[in-house]
C-alpha cells in the first residue's frame, strides 16, 4: 500500500511542476503585451511606473480632430496624465499627444528631447491656428487655440484651416 501512495504524491508533485513551469510571467502594467521595442521605449524614458493602459487597435488620439490623418492600427500606451504614446505593431514609436500647451510639456515624457531649433512655419498669417516647431530630429505641430500637441517623425498631414484641407509634406 505505501508504494502506491508514493507514486501518487510523485505524479500530483510532477503534475504541480508542470503547471508551474508552463505558466509564463505575468506582464506588468507597462508591457501588457507590448512588442519588445515598446517595451524598451518605455523602459528607457522611465516611464513604467506612469502607464494607466495599453491597449491595441487605431488610436483615439487627440490630434485627429485637427485634420491629422489618423494612424495605421498599433499600440496606444495611455498614461496616468493622458498622456497618448502610440506605437506601430511592430513597437516602433510614432509619436506621442497630450492636452497641453507648449510650455507645460512634461520633461519627463520628452527627455528624449532637448531644445527646439527653430520655428519652420506657421499656416496662413495667424499664430494661434498651427505652428510648427523642429525640436532636434522630432516636430512639435501644436494648435494654439485647442492646446493640443502632436510630436513625431516627419509626416504627411493635412492642416485644418477655415474648413479645408492643407496638404503640407514635412522635412528635415
Amino acid at each position: 500500500m505505501e508504494r502506491p501512495i508514493k507514486l501518487i504524491s510523485i505524479c500530483v508533485t510532477a503534475m504541480a511542476l508542470a503547471m508551474l513551469s508552463c505558466q509564463s510571467p505575468r506582464p506588468s502594467s507597462s508591457s501588457s503585451g507590448l512588442p519588445k521595442r515598446a517595451v524598451e521605449f518605455i523602459q528607457q524614458y522611465d516611464l513604467a511606473d506612469d502607464v494607466a493602459s495599453v491597449s491595441f487597435g487605431e488610436p483615439q488620439w487627440s490630434l485627429y480632430n485637427m485634420g491629422f490623418e489618423r494612424p495605421a492600427v498599433g499600440w496606444t500606451v495611455l498614461t496616468k496624465d493622458s498622456v497618448q504614446i502610440v506605437f506601430s505593431k511592430k513597437g516602433e514609436w510614432l509619436f506621442t499627444a497630450l492636452y497641453y500647451t507648449m510650455d507645460d510639456l512634461n520633461p519627463k515624457y520628452f527627455s528624449h528631447i532637448n531644445r527646439v531649433n527653430y520655428m519652420i512655419f506657421q499656416l496662413r498669417d495667424d499664430a494661434r491656428v498651427v505652428g510648427v516647431s523642429k525640436v532636434d530630429d522630432l516636430w512639435i505641430v501644436a494648435h494654439y487655440e485647442t492646446h493640443k500637441v502632436y510630436m513625431g517623425p516627419p509626416i504627411y498631414s493635412y492642416f485644418k484651416t477655415d474648413g479645408t484641407f492643407v496638404k503640407a509634406h514635412i522635412t528635415i
